[in-house]
C-alpha cells in the first residue's frame, strides 16, 4: 500500500470513530526526508482522535494549538479554532 493510501485509510478510520469532519494532515514525515513526523488533526473531536493516535504511536507527543480567524477575502473567512498537533 502506498503512503498516500495509508494516510487516506487512517483518515477514513478516524472519521468513522470520531466524526465525518475529522481531518488528519501530514505536515512532516520521515518517509519524505524529514527528521521527524508531524500531523495536525482538526475537527470537532480532534482531541479524542489525537489521543487515540498517540495511544498506538510510540514516542508521540500531543499538544493543542489555537488558530486565530483568518480573513482571506470578503466572503472567505476561516473561523478561529483549536487543532491537535502530534509529533513523533
Amino acid at each position: 500500500m502506498s503512503i498516500a493510501n495509508e494516510i487516506k485509510a487512517i483518515n477514513e478510520s478516524a472519521r468513522k470513530i470520531h466524526g465525518s469532519d475529522i481531518h488528519i494532515l501530514v505536515c512532516r514525515c520521515i518517509h519524505f526526508g524529514n527528521d521527524d513526523n508531524l500531523i495536525i488533526i482538526s475537527g470537532k473531536n480532534h482531541h479524542l482522535a489525537a489521543l487515540d493516535f498517540v495511544k498506538v504511536t510510540p514516542g508521540a507527543i500531543l499538544t493543542e494549538e489555537f488558530r486565530p480567524e483568518v480573513v482571506w477575502d470578503v466572503d472567505d473567512v476561516s473561523p478561529a479554532h483549536t487543532v491537535s498537533v502530534v509529533t513523533f
